[in-house]
């Protein structure tokens, strides 16, 4: 009887482990589909055979993966807890995870005998979305009442992972939630699934909005509330050696508020996702650690070690640049004599190095090149205080500081070491014209042209108490930062960083970073602000969305201790943006480096190679991701050098010929000798008299090229047109891409 119980329990826990979720109960129970909320504070083998019967009819493991693996992770207040286990032998592995209601959000298999080699698809991804699907439902069946949508797909290494990668968006009253999605991977060699992941929330309502504004209200009303910032950044040009050529500061408008959304109903105005409300602690952190160190003299006796070796030219000139140097003493002498900085009268050099190096300031010389100085690295201690330490970059050619850093005593120093608080000395605006005149003083050409920029506090004595039973820090000293400006416009890349000790006046750190060969662009040539957010809000990933956020409130400043509230609200908002900077000039929108950053225009057909004879070779190109924007493939225009360089890297074929870079149009040959001596072969390619061919224009062939022909025919890269090489014609597109092919195919490409 008892067995007979045991029985019906364990298939009452399978059924329900494996019965789809309805909305309604999704609704009614607050747990994540992806980590549970079902709070457990240890794991009990009770539960664990619990999870393993819910998992194992949702997967499929060999016989032979005998090795059986687990780990329970507790969840937090930021997380749910959640099981992993895997099931693995000599072929592969197999891993879950699910939740303590065993709901599976991971899966990943391993294949130990997996071909990591070059291979290119033989199927589109069209053909395998079914089986991504069909897994979603086998495995996840908690998902199947969920309107998933096809977002996008991606293609994975040609060299590793061959597959296909689907991901999918949930969908609500038609509605995207993109922070709700379903990744799917299928090998496209062995038609598998070799991942799974889910991240999709429930217990939270999605109302049903009626009255939406519209995408074109939505941006009036955003655009009273979003600013657009207009700014410089630094852009690095190279020539085809490398070697830098110069800087250039370029204009960009980003938007002034990381992020803003307008309700899509009511037109309500968000400018945050998340909310935190703290219930202030009274508890100070304390610490701290007291360590004893010394200062160590070290005396170096001379020695003779002529072994009679002759220095060359070059060491005998760095002789001479060393000679030319200040000393340690010199460089010390810089920061124990200048007044404004804060180093304790008892403080002394305890290292030393001078070493080369670029340090933030870097003029290009005349030849174009970045100078780089010698500079003595300085490092200070005080007895009794060895927690409390200076270092110093300085010049060490002229004596230059570059900068300086002192540590303050913090909140817990005092407390633990029962040191006396002093009392603050000196306001902000005196703080900030410490500041200024000490950059001034150092660098006085420089400092005509930064602006002050913003302060930030730190080393906090002692907490002061509010009326309202909240605390308040005082702080003893403060960071400023001062920007270069050009025409009003920060150049941020050029700064100054200074510190002030607000109890003594004295400076705690300076640093800069300068460049004195930038070109800047001009803001007079600027577009609009107006124009610029439109051009934000375009074709960049802006329209109605679901937003899952959470309303926290952390306990006695305690951020382990957190309670949330779960809640969905449709806004309009930019959530899946190419990028947030658009050209100040033209109202591009642009990456980091200044370059065009553009929505991909590819249909996923081209609409020029339907009859063509090299169909579906183009076709297994543009399913990796190869292939122009538009509907054009273009497959007999000629192919330029470059392209096929580019096209060469896509599979892991390396060459590096300078003429073929350059070359507008490249000949059948060219691409067949850079392939050749890319698989090693050149050299024997080279010999002559040895090789001979069938092709009926074999007479045209220069003597060292037909050798590279008879292997690339042997190889079968390249048949020619039944009868003639043609090898000096030019190379098409559709060519090229049948060469590399060609080249996978025979499994000439690790």
């Amino acid at each position: 009887m008892k067995k007979l119980l045991s029985l019906i329990l364990i298939t009452g826990v399978l059924l329900s482990c494996l019965a789809p979720l309805s909305a309604a109960a999704m609704l009614e129970e607050p747990v994540s589909l992806s980590v549970s909320d079902r709070k457990i504070d240890e794991p009990t083998p009770e539960m664990m055979e619990e999870m393993i019967k819910c998992v194992r009819p949702l997967i499929t493991v060999p016989e032979d993966y005998k090795n059986f693996n687990w780990d329970f992770r507790s969840g937090s207040s930021y997380s749910s807890p959640s099981w992993y286990f895997s099931w693995s032998g000599e072929e592969g592995e197999i891993s879950v995870e699910c939740d303590t209601e065993g709901r599976i959000f991971a899966y990943y298999i391993y294949d130990y005998k997996s071909q990591r080699k070059t291979l290119l698809p033989d199927v589109s991804p069209e053909a395998l979305l079914p089986i991504a699907k069909e897994f979603i439902a086998k495995t996840a069946p908690h998902l199947s009442s969920l309107d998933l949508r096809l977002e996008d797909t991606s293609t994975g290494s040609i060299f590793y992972s061959h597959t296909y990668t689907y991901r999918f968006v949930r969908y609500e009253n038609d509605i995207p939630v993109p922070q709700n999605t379903v990744s799917v991977s299928v090998n496209y060699i062995s038609k598998n699934v070799t991942s799974f992941s889910a991240n999709i929330t429930s217990g939270v309502e999605f109302s049903k909005r009626e009255n939406l504004l519209g995408e074109e209200k939505a941006k009036e009303i955003l655009s009273s509330v979003q600013d657009m910032a207009l700014s410089y950044r630094l852009k690095t040009e190279y020539d085809d050696e490398g070697n830098l050529t110069s800087r250039k500061a370029y204009l960009v408008y980003t938007p002034t508020l990381s992020y803003v959304s307008v309700d899509a109903e009511s037109g309500k105005v968000y400018t945050e996702r998340n909310t935190w409300q703290e219930v202030p602690s009274k508890n100070m952190a304390t610490g701290g650690v007291m360590m004893d160190s010394a200062a160590k003299e070290e005396s170096a006796e001379s020695m003779d070690r002529d072994s009679g070796y002759q220095l060359s030219e070059e060491e005998l000139a760095q002789l001479e640049v060393l000679e030319s140097l200040i000393s340690k003493d010199e460089a010390a002498k810089v920061i124990f004599e200048d007044e404004d900085l804060y180093i304790p009268e008892n403080a002394y050099l305890s290292e030393a190095r001078l070493t080369k190096r670029n340090y933030g300031v870097r003029p290009l010389g005349a030849d174009g090149e970045e100078n780089e100085k010698y500079t003595w690295n300085l490092y200070f201690l005080t007895p009794g205080e060895s927690y409390l330490g200076m270092n110093a970059v300085v010049d060490a050619h002229d004596g230059t500081l570059i900068s300086y850093n002192a540590d303050l005593p913090y909140v817990y120093h005092y407390k633990e070491y029962d040191i006396e608080i002093p009392s603050l000395k000196i306001s902000d605006d005196e703080a900030i014209k410490k500041a200024s005149e000490f950059i001034k003083k150092h660098q006085p050409e420089k400092f005509e042209f930064i602006s002050y920029s913003d302060t930030n506090a730190y080393a906090p004595m002692k907490y002061i108490e509010n009326d309202d039973g909240t605390s308040k820090a005082i702080y003893r000293a403060s960071r400023m930062n001062f920007v270069r400006q050009n025409e009003n416009i920060d150049f941020t890349y050029n700064n100054f960083r200074i510190g002030v000790d607000y109890a003594s006046g004295k400076i705690t750190s300076y640093s800069y970073t300068w460049y004195d060969d930038i070109e800047f662009e001009s803001p007079k040539d600027a577009i609009d602000k107006k124009d610029a957010l439109m051009a934000l809000y375009g074709d960049n990933g802006f329209g109605a969305n679901y937003e899952i956020n959470r309303n926290y409130t952390y306990i006695d400043g305690v951020r382990d201790s957190v309670n949330y509230e779960t809640v969905a609200r449709a806004v309009y908002s930019l959530y899946s943006p190419v990028t947030t900077t658009v050209r100040a000039l033209d109202g591009v929108l642009c990456d980091y480096n200044g370059n065009e950053t553009v929505p991909d225009a590819f249909t996923g057909k081209y609409t020029d190679i339907e009859n063509h004879w090299a169909k579906e070779t183009i076709e297994k190109f543009t399913w990796i991701g190869y292939g122009p924007d538009g509907d054009l493939f273009r497959p007999d225009e000629s192919i330029s050098g470059g392209d096929f360089i580019s096209l060469c890297e896509t599979v892991r074929i390396y060459g590096d010929s300078e003429e073929i870079l350059k070359a507008e149009s490249l000949l059948r040959m060219d691409a067949v000798k850079l392939i050749i001596d890319y698989l090693g072969y050149g050299k024997i390619a080279r010999l002559e008299n040895v090789f001979i061919t069938d092709f009926a224009d074999n007479s045209d062939f220069e003597n060292d090229d037909i050798g590279y022909a008879a292997i690339a025919r042997g190889f079968g890269l390249i048949e020619g047109d039944g009868e003639n090489f043609r090898p000096y014609d030019t190379l098409s597109r559709a060519e090229a891409l049948t060469i590399i092919e060609n080249t996978i195919e025979f499994g000439l490409i690790d």
